[in-house]
């Protein structure tokens, strides 16, 4: 398909960057419509390097006015396949939003569209068991760190046997007891 990719500028807040969508596909040439919803912004889109080998903007820099659209062609060049990202960078470089671009025939026709949300950590349930793999490599780089915490504590005792040392041993032993539970779940 080749047509409009939306980007709105300024609709939740100062200087957001929000694409109508995260993929656009596209058979060629095609057009990024820049929405301002709110102040006058300065927009830099910036192709990558998948992307710049069939495709030019005529310009990267743009100046949206107050409550305005502007339109910019992006010129796509050759019929092979490319999968890259353009990027709109907003406020100078503070907010930035990317989407990839397939440009040319995929030949899926059984595509998915996933969303943002499945590739960020999900809450654990209670009935979720223990989630710790007790060989996992990061769980044992912990695990020693502990025991190392342990014997040090216990030589800082053996060594100088104050107060104030005690006080701090059974610090370290507390803390490599929460440690132990938040990590076992």
């Amino acid at each position: 398909m080749t047509g409009s990719l939306v980007v709105h500028l300024n609709r939740g807040s100062l200087h957001e960057v929000r694409p109508e969508t995260d993929v656009f596909e596209t058979t060629g040439s095609f057009e990024v419509e820049l929405r301002n919803h709110g102040q006058a912004v300065h927009v830099h889109l910036r192709l990558d390097d998948s992307l710049d080998a069939v495709a030019s903007l005529p310009e990267p820099n743009h100046f949206v006015d107050t409550d305005d659209a502007e339109v910019v062609r992006v010129q796509v060049e050759g019929d092979r396949t490319v999968r890259g990202t353009l990027s709109v960078v907003g406020g100078y470089g503070n907010t930035e939003a990317g989407v990839e671009v397939v440009v040319g025939d995929t030949g899926d026709d059984q595509s998915v569209d996933v969303r943002k949300s499945l590739g960020r950590p999900q809450p654990r349930s209670a009935d979720s068991g223990l989630t710790v793999d007790a060989f996992d490599p990061a769980t044992l780089r912990v695990a020693g760190l502990a025991v190392l915490a342990l014997v040090l504590a216990v030589v800082a005792v053996v060594a100088a046997p104050s107060v104030v040392v005690v006080l701090g041993a059974l610090t370290v032993l507390v803390g490599v007891a929460v440690a132990g539970y938040l990590l076992t779940g």
